[in-house]
Parts: C-alpha cells; structure tokens; sequence
C-alpha cells in the first residue's frame, strides 16, 4: 500500500511539475535560447535543456552564466566557438573499428585546436572557478592534433610528407603516367 501511495504522489508530483514548466513557457524558452547556440550540439541540448532540479544547481548554473559574460566582455570579439564540430559519431565508428575519412581527420584536429584555445582563454581558477573546473578533465592531445595536420592537406587528401613510401610511390606514379601518356601521344602521331 506504501508503494501504491508513494508511486501516486510522485505521478502526481511529476504532472504538476509538467504543468508548471508549460505555464512558464519552458519549452519556448529553451527553444529561444537554442537560436542563440553557435553549434549543432549546443542547440539540440538547449532545446531539450531540464531545469534545475534544486537551488544548488541553479545557483552553479547562474554562476557559469555570470562568468562566461564576464569572459565574452574581456576577450577581443568574444568568445568564439568556431571550429568545434561534431566528431561524436566519427569516435563512435572508430571506437567500433571502422575507419574516418581524411576530412573527419581534418575535423577532429580543428576541434582539438579550438579545445586549446578555448582552454587557454577560459582556464583561470582565481577569476573563473566555476568554468575552469569544466576543463578539469579536459585532454587536448596536441601531438594528435599535429600529427593529424602534418600528414594530411586541405580536403582531407594524405599529403606526400606523411610517409617517404608515400611520396616515392607517388613520384613513380607520376612518372609511369608521363611516359604512359608520352607512348599514347606518339602512338597517335604515327
């Protein structure tokens, strides 16, 4: 009977809570705040974002909100997400043992390069506590980060300096198709 009565009050707890959030227009807001995300991430979890569940939260929140103006203000142009992609999906399929493509390379050092950058520029203990601590766990992986720009070009193509191999068997390459069109272009002359 004690579970009975405990299972009504919370259902009958949670469609009060339903109905509170829709006479405060919750999912408008968060759908207005979605417009103001400035990555494909950051707008589906606006979206869906749930409100604080008790004061703690709310308080941590406003004080991530606080600081993160107080950054956007001192930083020349604010602060700029650009760079960071979605490379979930990408790691996933990687994790599983398939392959990424050259340009899902490319994307991945881009984001590695911006997570520096926003590292250094939000990083401060002393004056952003609360935000710094989102970077404790943070890794970065700059070797991975050059060595992914060191062996592939713009298009996501492996460049010739990836690997000797690579560049002598391309050279070869070249030079089987010079002589093959050379041979086509005297064939036709004759």
């Amino acid at each position: 009977m004690n579970e009975f009565l405990r299972a009504k009050t919370n259902n009958s707890l949670g469609k009060a809570f339903q109905e509170t959030l829709e006479l405060l227009e919750w999912p408008i807001l968060c759908n207005q705040l979605s417009t103001f995300a400035t990555t494909p991430q950051a707008k589906i979890q606006s979206k869906d974002l749930l409100i604080p569940c008790d004061i703690t939260n709310s308080r941590k929140s406003l004080d991530e909100t606080l600081e993160m103006g107080t950054l956007d203000e001192v930083i020349d142009g604010g602060l700029s997400l650009l760079g960071i992609n979605d490379i979930e999906n990408i790691i996933l399929r990687c994790f599983k043992g398939g392959t990424a493509s050259g340009e899902e390379l490319l994307q991945i050092a881009e984001t590695l390069r911006t997570a520096r950058r926003l590292r250094r520029q939000i990083d401060d203990p002393l004056n952003r506590p609360v935000i710094s601590s989102l970077f404790q766990g943070l890794t970065t992986l700059p070797q991975l980060e050059k060595l992914l720009e060191f062996g592939l070009e713009e298009g996501g193509r492996i460049a010739d300096r990836a690997s000797e191999q690579l560049s002598r068997t391309r050279l070869l390459l070249n030079s089987l198709r010079s002589e093959r069109r050379e041979y086509l272009q005297d064939l036709t002359r004759k």
